[in-house]
């Protein structure tokens, strides 16, 4: 082969041998340079090349808050000032910056690709451009301030003053402003310049756009606005607040908009002024969740009280509704609500209770009125009818009365009454008296258990028979026990309502005990027993003499059968037996005559009785009072009396029928006239 022609084949491959040395150096750099920024690319006066994306995330930052830092000078009307950029809000957003840089030799296809990775040979750089933001309200804030310093003639929109109740028109006129438009344009533009080359922020006159006749019309307006107060009330529940006239003029504000190129003049009232005044009586105008109630009609039937959600006054309405009321002829409105937390028992809850009607009514009576006693009595029935009152016994609940009242006490209201205290009724000493009386509501309530098919899981009958209860079908209560309780063994609630006079006391059971019906079946008394002989000490008994207060009533066996008819028929009988004891006969006596096992006796002499011996002779006054175990003590004789009295006792010293001690002494005197001779 010539050699010419072997040139001729180096000179032609040459070009194919650097593009193949080109693609492969291309290759290996691209692979060891995956995550970095390609080629020489800047932003600002960074260079970002050859930085991972985190450091060029870190750099950019660093940029943000340099610039922030670094003051732009600015002039207004021949007054310099400096303004930080990090005080307008500032902000680069970097992560577009970063996107940015990645994306340099990185987009389009292989040979584009290519040919930016080339190109970087001969010296192409890449610049981006920084992408800025900052906050306007946060300019016009600064301008504000420098307009104050720099302008003497600004303009002024006009707009009123409340000076107390009085309101004041501030008309407007024109004058020179600072140019917002071009003042944000200026800035955007200074924030990126690194040189921080002084800025000319100019102003312009301004005429302002609200005239002197809105001004008065605005200022009548407002008038009207705190002619007077504003009262707001809701009906059910009832609510009300008087907003004075002082609180609607400090509330009172005026804001000035730009619509359709047209000046409106807005009147409204400040929020937090006028809930700065509502603060205080906010709770008394608030109203807690009320619990949907089953409620006892006076026709014995079943009403259903729905329930409510709590009310909370919507503070976010009160500023329109006041502003809408004081526009009103009647200056009032509607307090504003919102419905907030649902309570403990909607009525769903009470529906689903299937309390459906009347199961039975027990009344006792009790007479009226009557001694300090029977007062006590009645106020205690009345009190423990009263707590009980509207109860609810869910399916399968035990309701205990003891726990449901809690004990008697004067402090809870309950008074001193007579009570079973030992054999025999007794009053006032006794812890037990406190509360004396309230086994009557417990018989009645035991009567309405018994006739409405409820299991009785605990009762006690008194111990004394009182013909105003059923004999056995009855209960006593005391604390901690005896107790009444009963399960409610139906599928559906019971209420037990509770009514009471100065004469009876009634309680009603209501519910659904499946159409059961409850007979009652007394049997005979057996196994009688006679009184028993209780004594009590009588100071004023003379010793030997006894008084009789009471002679008492036996007492006895007997029982009871509740009879229950299931609506198919069938029957199922509870049998209750009792022994009441025989009320004593009770018996008084000098303390001195009580027997031995009696809780008072005290080991004493009984006291003598004096005789009346006024007019008895002599000789048998003395015996008589020798008998009556007393000392006979004569004093000086009567002489100024008749002749048929001589030798009788005319006179004594202790009265008659009084107790003394034994052995005391007694002074008579007896008639000795003086003889004739």
């Amino acid at each position: 082969m010539p050699r010419s022609f072997r040139i001729a084949i180096l000179i032609a491959a040459l070009p194919v041998a650097l593009v193949v040395w080109a693609s492969v150096v291309y290759a290996m750099d691209r692979a060891s340079n995956g995550g970095e920024v390609l080629g020489p690319v800047s932003v600002a006066d960074i260079e970002l090349g050859g930085l991972s994306e985190e450091a060029a995330l870190q750099a950019i930052v660093d940029l943000e808050t340099r610039l922030g830092a670094l003051p732009v000078p600015v002039v207004i009307e021949g007054h310099e000032f400096d303004l930080l950029p990090s005080e307008i809000g500032f902000d680069i957003d970097e992560q577009a910056l970063v996107s940015q840089a990645m994306e340099v030799g990185r987009t389009g296809g292989v040979m584009d690709q290519f040919r930016s990775w080339f190109g970087r040979f001969g010296g192409q750089d890449e610049h981006i451009g920084l992408v800025t933001g900052f906050s306007t309200d946060l300019l016009d804030l600064i301008l504000d301030r420098w307009e104050i310093e720099t302008i003497a003639d600004p303009p002024f929109e006009g707009g009123i003053r409340v000076d107390g109740t009085e309101v004041i028109a501030r008309h407007p006129h024109p004058g020179t402003a600072i140019d917002r438009e071009a003042a944000a344009q200026s800035v955007a533009a200074a924030i990126v310049d690194l040189e921080r080359t002084p800025i000319t922020i100019p102003t312009k006159f301004v005429v302002p756009t609200a005239t002197s006749e809105q001004i008065d019309a605005a200022v009548a307006a407002a008038e009207r606005l705190i002619s007077g107060p504003v009262v707001l009330t809701r009906l059910i529940p009832e609510a009300r607040i008087d907003f004075p006239v002082g609180v609607l003029a400090d509330a009172l504000r005026t804001r000035q908009e730009i619509i359709d190129g047209e000046t409106v003049i807005e009147l409204f009232f400040d929020d937090d002024t006028l809930l700065t005044f509502l603060l205080p009586f906010q709770n008394d105008l608030e109203f807690p969740a009320q619990s949907a109630q089953l409620v006892a009609r006076p026709d014995e039937d079943i009403s259903v009280i729905p329930g409510r959600n709590a009310l909370r006054i919507d503070v976010a309405q009160i500023a329109p509704v006041v502003f809408a009321a004081a526009h009103s002829a009647s200056r009032s409105g509607v307090l504003p609500y919102f419905e907030a937390e649902e309570p403990e028992i909607t009525t769903e809850d009470v529906l689903a209770l299937g309390v459906d009607g009347l199961l039975y009514r027990a009344t006792t009576f009790f007479s009226c009125c009557g001694d300090q006693n029977n007062l006590n009595r009645i106020n205690n029935i009345q009190l423990i009818a009263a707590e009980v009152d509207n109860t609810l016994v869910m399916p399968g609940e035990v309701f205990s009365l003891n726990e449901h009242v809690g004990q008697r006490t004067e402090e809870t209201g309950y008074r001193r009454a007579g009570a079973i205290i030992g054999p025999k009724v007794d009053c006032c000493d006794h812890p037990a008296n406190i509360g004396g009386g309230v086994s009557q509501f417990a018989t009645t309530l035991y009567n309405a258990v018994f006739f409405a098919g409820l299991e009785d899981v605990e009762h006690t009958p008194h111990t004394l028979f009182f013909p105003r209860y059923p004999e056995v079908r009855e209960a006593t209560l005391g604390w901690p026990s005896p107790d009444i309780k009963f399960r409610n063994n139906t599928e559906h609630a019971i209420l037990i309502d509770t009514e009471t006079s100065d004469s009876h006391v009634t309680v009603r059971l209501y519910g659904n005990n499946g159409g059961i019906e409850v007979e009652s079946r007394l049997g005979e008394r057996v196994e009688e027993t006679e009184p028993f002989d209780v004594y009590e000490p009588n100071e004023e008994l003379p010793p030997g003499e006894e008084d009789v207060t009471s002679e008492g009533s036996p007492g006895w066996t007997n029982h009871v059968d509740r009879i229950i008819t299931l609506p198919d028929g069938t029957q199922t009988v509870e049998t209750w037996w009792w022994t009441y004891h025989p009320f004593p006969r009770i018996v008084e006596v000098h303390p001195c005559m009580l027997p031995e096992d009696h809780e008072e006796y005290e080991e004493m002499e009984c006291p003598s009785v004096v005789p009346d011996v006024v007019g008895r002779k002599w000789a048998n006054a003395l015996s008589d009072i020798a008998n009556a175990d007393l000392i006979a003590v004569e004093g000086e004789p009567i002489t100024d009396c008749s002749l048929e009295n001589e030798g009788r006792v005319l006179f004594q010293d202790l009265e008659a029928g009084s107790l003394v001690d034994a052995g005391s002494s007694i002074t008579l005197r007896r008639c000795l006239p003086p003889s004739d001779g």
